[in-house]
């Protein structure tokens, strides 16, 4: 079934690598609402524009709808300013792994020895805790040489 859909492959940035198109984006959402809501907001102060701009937006074009709508709805004024739109800059960046954390058998040997610690050595336990058979279990211990 892929292989029927899949005959152009459309490749699209994510939006904060289109920064261009987050102020046209935010102007069509703005309309938008604008209409959807009955509101008459003009549009957006030079330092709302410009958080808009510099927030990293991880949630992409869905994001920046929803902080649109939200602003347009608790909006009284005719034009949106900076505290309309409450963006939380990322807590933490995402980790990139270190090789070794992508090896399988590295990473299955920590867990089976982590199962293996948190059930004091009781085989059965420790197989529950992975969602495997004990035999299973005892398999991966021998082929790890644990």
């Amino acid at each position: 079934m892929l292989y029927r859909i899949n005959t152009i492959g459309l490749i699209i940035p994510p939006l904060r690598e289109r920064g261009e198109d987050i102020l046209l984006l935010a102007e069509h959402f703005l309309k938008h609402y604008n209409r959807k809501y009955k509101k008459e907001i003009k549009g957006f102060s030079r330092d709302a524009s410009a958080k808009l701009m510099k927030y990293k937006w991880p949630g992409n074009v869905r994001e920046l709808q929803h902080v649109l709508e939200r602003a347009v709805i608790l909006n009284e004024s005719s034009l949106l300013r900076p505290n309309d739109f409450p963006l939380y800059p990322a807590t933490h960046e995402r980790k990139q792994p270190e090789d070794n954390e992508l090896n399988l058998e590295q990473v299955e040997r920590k867990t089976i020895e982590r199962a293996l610690r948190q059930s004091n050595g009781n085989m059965t336990y420790a197989a529950e805790l992975l969602g495997i058979t004990r035999f299973s279990l005892y398999r991966k211990i021998e082929k790890l040489g644990l």
